[in-house]
């Protein structure tokens, strides 16, 4: 009994563990989900922490999960091949344990990946394996965005009767909300291609109705810029304004970048319709900023655009130069367009499916052919089974007037024997009773005597087994604790040494230094300004800073004395300057982060120092995102590069992460190093607090 009140015991701690945990995860999830399009950078913090969580606890599906939604970050920022490698790991994942919900939105996001590339027959294979999947499994609210999809790629290859014809079926599958609405904008966008602007109208129209009622501005704002091209190409101009001004206002609100270089396009389009150049080039360039900030494929028409306007006003300067910035990318982008082969798939699905039918109606006759055959030979087989059974019939009877003479004669025989065969018996089973009750009356004490002295020996091996396991214990206790012991007091006589040295540097050192320089300054009074004595003087004071700094970084002094995510930022922003390469951070439960004890300040400190500077040495990038979060229990460090990686199975470790790991280790911490050969490198550190390192409870 106390056995098993310990096993369930632990079996219901075990259970709360992993049902904490995973709400965990899935509230970080939720958060990503609505973060993702408006707040890209600290989405994208949460879901790597889904990630590093997932991994840790060892739930595969709910890595999967984090996979997909990096993904889905990754094309949201135009990064496709990132965005194919992390949807396929979650494909193969929830493949593996038969997620078919999660395999469908998967296929969906791969065949809108290919779409984005312009590999549009990857495209429809995916929607078509998508779209089979969830008819097989009964996923209902997952067919009609899959048939959508389809049109839509019939729609980019001007199969407008059979892009229309998927969009009907998706509108009465789906009826009503975001789905329903985006589906009729998509006929509007069929009839607006057919020059027929007010039938397009009318469903664009509808598309926004069914937006507003689900109180949806995201969703509206694709009817709304339908509605905006066709005023434009009706030469609607003030029409066309006020409906994009509408546009932009949603879209900066929801922080839309990449949507914003069209909008902001098409009012240059207006104006420059409109004859107004200088508002047409303002936007023109309003839009040329975002492009070249994400590396649109736009970039090069926006150029051409402004030429247009320049060449309008006179400026052939100024045109000559973007037209020729226009050729210069329209060259680059061209050079890796994908060829689209959808046409071929469709002829080759229609000349295949006629080729089976050919292939069905062969077999049925050759099976038919067969059947009679058969039937023919039965037929044979039959009649001569027949008379083989008559045959038989007549030999059996005979057969049986013998027997039953025979059984006559025998029966006689037989009641003697049994009369005889049964006295036998009886004395038989006399003696039998006797001896099995003998033999139990023996036994009984013989097996009693066995079960206790096997007892016996089982209790003292299992005395024996848990002394051994008992004192294992306490010498890996003792080992463990002796370790960290000794990294303890390695790391701080580092700690106590640097002090050592960043006293006799300032001190000493900078003491001297600073003489020198007011000495040579007095001197330098009477020579009038002799430039290879100014160049003395200034070397003088370079070599005092750099002992100054050297000193400062061995031990920080604001950082005891200030706030300590002021102390971090200001630590990024110098390192950055000094690097010239871009720093971006993001610190999350900043009130938490001060209030940590002086000596987990500076092992973060360090930590994050020893981060950044494998990062300047090693990566050869010129952009590094840093994260610090705290939440009740932990505080997760993440800092992620886009330099060169490395593959985790060759690298060995150098000393630099060695003494990181020290760190870590001291504190009770997690490392996880996530890199791929030229895909950058990710570090992440979780930290699980304990009373004695927060100074407030």
């Amino acid at each position: 009994m106390a056995m098993l009140f310990f096993l369930s015991n632990g079996y219901a701690q075990a259970f709360e563990v992993n049902e904490a945990t995973k709400n965990r995860i899935e509230a970080l999830i939720d958060d990503f989900d609505d973060l993702y399009t408006t707040e890209p950078t600290r989405a994208k913090g949460l879901i790597q922490q889904a990630l590093v969580i997932s991994k840790k606890y060892q739930m595969p599906v709910k890595k999967a999960e984090s996979y997909y939604r990096l993904g889905k970050w990754f094309l949201n920022v135009g990064e496709s091949d990132s965005a194919l490698h992390y949807v396929n790991n979650a494909l193969k994942i929830f493949s593996r344990f038969n997620q078919f919900e999660n395999m469908s939105l998967c296929y969906k996001e791969l065949g809108t990946i290919h779409d984005e590339i312009g590999q549009r027959e990857e495209s429809m294979n995916y929607y078509t394996e998508g779209l089979k999947l969830a008819r097989q499994h009964g996923l209902e609210d997952q067919i009609a965005p899959f048939i959508n999809n389809i049109g839509i790629i019939f729609l980019k290859q001007s199969h407008y009767d059979k892009a229309l014809d998927h969009f009907k079926e998706s509108a009465q599958l789906s009826k009503k909300g975001y789905q329903y609405a985006i589906t009729l904008n998509n006929m509007g966008v069929v009839k607006y291609q057919q020059n027929q602007f007010n039938e397009a109208v009318i469903y664009y129209e509808k598309s926004l109705k069914a937006c507003n009622d689900i109180a949806d501005e995201y969703c509206s704002l694709t009817p709304l810029n339908g509605l905006a091209n066709i005023s434009l190409q009706e030469k609607k101009y003030s029409k066309a304004l006020s409906t994009t001004r509408e546009i932009i206002e949603i879209q900066e609100k929801l922080g839309l970048e990449k949507d914003l270089l069209v909008s902001f396009n098409r009012m240059g389009l207006i104006y420059n319709a409109m004859s107004n150049f200088e508002m047409a080039i303002e936007y023109y360039m309003k839009s040329l900023i975002i492009a070249e900030k994400i590396s649109s494929v736009h970039t090069p028409y926006i150029h051409s655009n402004i030429s247009d306007c320049y060449r309008n006003i006179g400026n052939y300067k100024k045109a000559l130069e973007h037209m020729e910035i226009f050729y210069q990318k329209y060259d680059s982008i061209n050079s890796g367009e994908y060829k689209i082969k959808t046409e071929e798939l469709l002829t080759q699905y229609e000349t295949e499916k006629k080729e089976k039918e050919i292939a069905l109606l062969k077999k049925d006759k050759k099976l038919r052919e067969i059947e009679l055959e058969k039937n023919k030979a039965l037929y044979e087989q039959e009649l001569l089974n027949q008379s083989l059974a008559e045959q038989r019939n007549k030999y059996e009877l005979l057969e049986r007037d013998r027997k039953i003479d025979l059984l006559n004669k025998d029966s006689e025989l037989q009641k003697a024997n049994i009369i005889n065969q049964k006295n036998e018996l009886d004395r038989l089973s006399s003696i039998r009773n006797i001896t099995i009750t003998s033999a139990i009356l023996i036994l009984i004490p013989i097996v009693i005597l066995l079960i206790v002295y096997r007892q016996k020996v089982k209790n003292k091996e299992m005395l024996a087994l848990k002394t051994e396991e008992v004192n294992r214990q306490k010498s890996l206790e003792m080992i463990r604790s002796f370790e960290i012991k000794t990294i303890r007091a390695h790391i701080e006589g580092q700690e106590i040494e640097k002090k050592r040295i960043a006293k006799e540097l300032h001190d000493g050192v900078a003491g001297s230094l600073a003489a020198i320089k007011m000495r040579l300054q007095a001197f330098g009074e009477t020579l009038n300004g002799e430039p290879k004595f100014s160049n003395l003087l200034m070397s003088v004071d370079n070599v005092y800073k750099e002992v100054r700094t050297i000193s400062h970084n061995l031990t920080p002094p604001g950082m005891l004395k200030h706030s300590f995510v002021d102390f971090l930022k200001k630590y990024l922003n110098e390192i950055s300057q000094a690097g010239h390469f871009d720093i971006e951070y993001l610190f999350h439960g900043e009130a938490g982060l001060n209030e940590i004890t002086d000596e987990l300040k500076v092992e973060i400190y360090r930590i994050l120092q020893e981060l950044i500077t494998n990062v300047v040495k090693h990566a050869q990038t010129n952009f590094v995102e840093v994260q610090l979060i705290k939440d009740k229990n932990h505080i997760n460090l993440i800092v992620e590069d886009h330099g060169k990686g490395f593959d985790l199975s060759e690298k060995s470790y150098g000393l630099g992460l060695s003494n990181l790991q020290s760190r870590i280790k001291t504190l009770g911490g997690r490392l996880e190093i996530d890199s791929f050969k030229e895909r950058g490198t990710i570090v992440s550190i979780e930290i699980e607090l304990k009373e004695k390192d927060v100074v407030f409870s």
